[in-house]
């Protein structure tokens, strides 16, 4: 029994982190038609129940719970850093970068990191809780490999989910946003902290 719920745990752990990538994809294409965060969070929730129809209930019921928090966050995010979708198809880089085997989360068209403006960046998802292992240099060589190929920085985006709070009864969400770069002598590994609400333990 204990192994089985490692398994799924692990499998619905990966499964809510491709659902908040869902909702970030689908608001950055929807731009200044988005209109409905509810909604947004409803569809996002079918998206996981779809993927999740393997599992027991009462596992998806209640790793389910903290999904609406970790949009609200993630789309806030995405306000802070005035990120706009890249369209993949219209663009060279992303059939450059398929050949090579490399698929980042997203291809950002621009972003605002620092007062800076970026273009055509790539860009990492990790969404992950304070009580799991996750190596940072791991995340960080990974982005660092899509900012080889593209000789642009990469954005790697940290969703943190913390404990549940009685008081508000809601759960810690962190944000935490990271600028890698490897060939550009400016970044050289080192993470810039962009863009931080909240104090990351990896």
């Amino acid at each position: 029994m204990k192994r089985d719920y490692k398994n799924f745990r692990k499998y619905i752990l990966m499964q809510r982190g491709r659902s908040i990538q869902f909702a970030m994809e689908k608001f950055l294409s929807e731009g200044k038609n988005f209109t409905s965060l509810k909604k947004l969070q409803f569809d996002t929730q079918q998206y996981f129940s779809f993927n999740t129809l393997n599992v027991p209930k009462w596992i998806v019921k209640r790793h389910s719970k903290a999904i609406n928090k970790l949009i609200r966050i993630s789309i806030n995010l995405l306000r802070t850093i005035e990120a706009k979708k890249l369209v993949l198809k219209k663009n060279k880089i992303f059939f450059k970068i398929r050949k090579k085997g490399l698929i980042p989360d997203f291809f950002f068209r621009k972003a605002k990191v620092n007062k800076k403006i970026f273009r055509n960046l790539p860009a990492e998802l990790k969404v992950i809780s304070l009580k799991n292992r996750l190596s940072k240099s791991k995340a960080i060589n990974q982005a660092a490999k899509y900012s080889t190929f593209t000789r642009k920085p990469c954005i790697l985006i940290f969703i943190i989910l913390g404990s549940f709070c009685k008081k508000t009864r809601d759960y810690e969400v962190f944000q935490t946003v990271f600028l890698i770069g490897k060939n550009n002598k400016k970044y050289n590994f080192k993470p810039e902290n962009v863009a931080n609400s909240g104090t990351i333990i990896i």
